[in-house]
Parts: C-alpha cells; structure tokens; sequence
C-alpha cells in the first residue's frame, strides 16, 4: 500500500514538475529586429531588442508577485503618419484641405514607452502633434504662396515638431510632406 502512494506521488510530482518546466519556457521571449520591447518589473524598467544589453528575456504575468512584468512593443523600423483631406486656414481665413506625409522612428524606447501604452496611441498623439503644426504654420500664409512654396512648409513643419518629438522619444526621419492642397 505504502509503495503504490509513494509511486503515486513521485508520479504526480514528476508530471507536474514537467509542466511547469514546459510553462516556464513558454514564458520565454526572443525579440524580433524590428521591435523593441519595454518590460517594467517592479523596480526597474529595461529595453530588450538590436541594440540594447540583450535581445530575450521572460515575461512572467504581472499578476506573480516580486517577478510579474508589463510589457509594451514599440517598432524600431521607420513608420508613417498620413493626414488625407485635412481641412486648414490660411491668412484670410480661406479653407482649404491639404493632405500630409509625415515619417518617423523611436530613438529612445523608454520616454516613448513611459508616455503612451501602445504604438496606436503614439501614432495618435504625434498626429495631433503634426495636425497643430500644419495648422498654425499654414495660418500664417496666403494660399497663393502656400501652393507656390511647398518645399518651405515641409522645412517649417519638421524643425517646428523637433522639440515636441524630443519629448516623446521620436524623430523624424525625413522631413514633413505637403503633399497636396
């Protein structure tokens, strides 16, 4: 009797320890290299992905005290923010629609990842960056000299958001587009 427990309970603990070896390894993450992923544990926050200490790690369930982690995903790759049909103003309050092309990358994971939850809400946010600029600048000028010099307003519209990205841990790669009005 004490032989079939004692086997019962070997066998129990062994099939129990192999799923929580083969849980374990399911927790284990390789970062791909068009990603950087933010994990915060409970004291420190770390960059994993091409160009920082290391490229894996294990995203333990938050819910787990002392070693639960939350992770955000944030692309490394350049990425665009289209505004089509975007109504404007310019210096005689003449409305007009213009359309704007806009390119951007991370430069710094952490400030991005410490202002936003997802890459969804930072493509908001910058288009609302973006759209402010576009309008304040355009305010300030006639139509005519808006449809004449639309390579000036892509300069103004990326040295004027400069800043702003900073901020957030982006920069734009190339400059802000004016691509129809």
């Amino acid at each position: 009797m004490f032989e079939l427990f004692s086997f019962k309970f070997i066998g129990t603990t062994m099939v129990l320890a192999i799923i929580l070896f083969v849980w374990i390894l399911t927790r284990r993450r390789v970062v791909s290299t068009d990603v950087v992923h933010i994990v915060q544990s409970r004291k420190k926050t770390t960059s994993y992905g091409v160009g920082y200490a290391a490229n894996v790690y294990y995203e333990w369930p938050s819910w787990i005290p002392l070693i639960g982690v939350n992770v955000r995903q944030l692309p490394i790759t350049n990425f665009d923010l289209t505004i089509d049909a975007y109504p404007a103003y310019d210096k005689d309050r003449i409305p007009f629609l213009v359309d704007v092309k806009a390119f951007f990358r991370v430069v710094d994971a952490n400030v991005a990842a410490a202002r936003v939850e997802s890459f969804g809400m930072l493509k908001e946010h910058l288009l609302g960056i973006v759209q402010g600029t576009v309008r304040s600048i355009l305010a300030k000028s006639k139509l005519e000299n808006i449809m004449e010099e639309r390579s000036i307003y892509a300069t103004q519209f990326t040295d004027s958001v400069k800043d702003n990205l900073k901020e957030w841990g982006i920069e734009s790669v190339r400059n802000i587009e004016l691509m129809d009005v």
